[in-house]
């Protein structure tokens, strides 16, 4: 939103890849979007494939999901099952828009089966690790922006135990970044995040959002001394900011 001002700006630049350019492309469309029907419009001259993490009518979809073994069905092969670490939404989606590209590459499923067994995600791309006192720290620092940080919020939800989130600044959002922060804020509360620690520039609105239960520092140090002598077993606290915010030090600090 910095570069570019507003979402549509956004979306137009990136729909000039649908262009045609003198030949017919293979497009991938997630039929989940809310932009599905636009981006179906814009294609019919081109060869279209859907995924969905929902929809078994899409081309690519997910059959079914339980602990972390998941069933995906291609246009290829009716079904095949795959072990995947990170179970956020947006990471399924990620995994379902690789498996199209590979499959309209040429690749099947024991190419696809091999590929991502031995895939290692980047560090901050929300492994688990043990934290102090048996206390589980979600680490989703690599980055952030509104989208991946509510999928973050439903992944730590989905784990049990007592979910807690040290919350950093999501940036480039301009003007609307207050906005967005307390958006999160009232996404977490609603779906029973217990406490929120925050490093932002709009601690006060977070706080006010969110409830008793928020934590405002200025820096990572105080943050750090203040949380460490209330980790126990079975908490798990999502740590997420952008990249500039550089909370791998905060991890760090939590798992030693």
């Amino acid at each position: 939103l910095k570069t570019f001002g507003c979402l549509d700006n956004i979306l137009s630049t990136k729909e000039e890849i649908f262009e045609n350019q003198g030949f017919v492309k293979t497009v991938i469309i997630n039929r989940d979007d809310k932009y599905y029907n636009r981006w179906l419009e814009m294609n019919k001259k081109n060869s279209i494939r859907t995924i969905s993490l929902s929809n078994k009518k899409a081309d690519y979809s997910i059959l079914g999901i339980s602990d972390h073994l998941m069933s995906i069905h291609t246009p290829y092969e009716d079904s095949f099952n795959l072990t995947v670490r990170n179970t956020e939404s947006y990471n399924l989606r990620n995994i379902l828009f690789s498996i199209a590209l590979a499959c309209e590459a040429g690749a099947r499923s024991k190419h696809i089966v091999t590929a991502l067994d031995n895939y290692d995600d980047i560090q901050g791309r929300s492994k688990i690790y043990e934290g102090i006192n048996n206390s589980k720290i979600i680490d989703s620092s690599y980055n952030a922006n509104p989208e991946s940080f509510r999928s973050s919020i439903d992944y730590l939800i989905s784990l049990g135990g007592s979910p807690w989130v040290i919350m950093g600044q999501m940036g480039e959002l301009e003007h609307q970044s207050k906005q967005y922060h307390t958006n999160i804020a009232e996404h977490a509360a609603k779906r029973g995040v217990e406490k929120l620690f925050m490093i932002t520039d709009h601690n006060d609105v977070i706080k006010k959002t969110f409830g008793k239960e928020a934590y405002s520092f200025n820096h990572t140090d105080d943050l750090i001394r203040f949380i460490k002598p209330l980790l126990k077993k079975d908490v798990h606290v999502l740590i997420k900011a952008s990249r500039f915010m550089k909370f791998e030090t905060i991890v760090d600090e939590l798992t030693s």
